[in-house]
């Protein structure tokens, strides 16, 4: 699926390994090339910020939601997904 909202696609997976991991943001940021823990920060807080404005958006992030149960190789918990760094491997194919 692409990005069709103008976000960039790498910040939908950031988010999603935010929300969807118990991973720190210095983990995720280093899985998503170096990034710093703050940029991780501010990328999961613009794309909120940008969901509650832009319906487009907050339905792609939901679309996405909605599919990570069906992500082969994926075990989901209520709330978290057991192999996090895996799931963020995941997170980057689906979007």
């Amino acid at each position: 699926m692409g990005c069709l909202s103008g976000a960039p696609c790498r910040a939908y997976a950031v988010y999603l390994a935010r929300k969807h991991t118990a991973l720190s943001n210095a983990e995720i940021g280093a899985y998503f090339g170096n990034i710093t823990f703050s940029a991780v920060t501010k990328t999961v807080s613009r794309l909120s910020a940008r969901m509650k404005e832009d319906r487009t958006m907050r339905k792609e992030v939901d679309m996405l939601v909605e599919k990570l149960p069906s992500v082969k190789g994926l075990t989901h918990s209520p709330h978290r997904f057991s192999n996090d760094r895996n799931a963020c491997r995941k997170f980057q194919v689906l979007v």
